[in-house]
This record gives C-alpha cells, structure tokens and sequence, in this order.
C-alpha cells in the first residue's frame, strides 16, 4: 500500500525531469512499449534515497 493508501508508482517522470508518485487508481490505460530506462547515477532508486530520503546508497 502506498503512503496515501492507495497502491503508488514510484517512478522517474520525464515531463517534469523529477521523481514522482503515480497513483494506480488515476491510469486511465496502460500499454508495453519496447523502451528500456537505463539508471545513471543521477536518476535511479539509489539517487532517490539519496536525495530525496536521505538515505545514503550502500550498494
């Protein structure tokens, strides 16, 4: 469950070059696309709980 209590998606938005959270909820469809998102150093779920947590990355 999501902080709102609802089921949310964490995830890079390229509109808005930031992470955000995407409530399921709110889709109105979803399609698969054969784009790959490759993490770089400043945007990945380490950079996340870095920057925007506050947790250092161990990896």
């Amino acid at each position: 469950m999501g902080w709102t209590g609802r089921w949310t998606l964490l995830a890079w938005c390229e509109t808005r070059q930031d992470y955000r959270n995407f409530r399921f909820d709110r889709f109105e469809a979803l399609r698969c696309l054969n784009e790959r998102f490759e993490t770089t150093p400043d945007i990945g779920i380490g950079h996340f709980f870095e920057t925007v947590i506050g947790v250092p990355d161990h990896r």
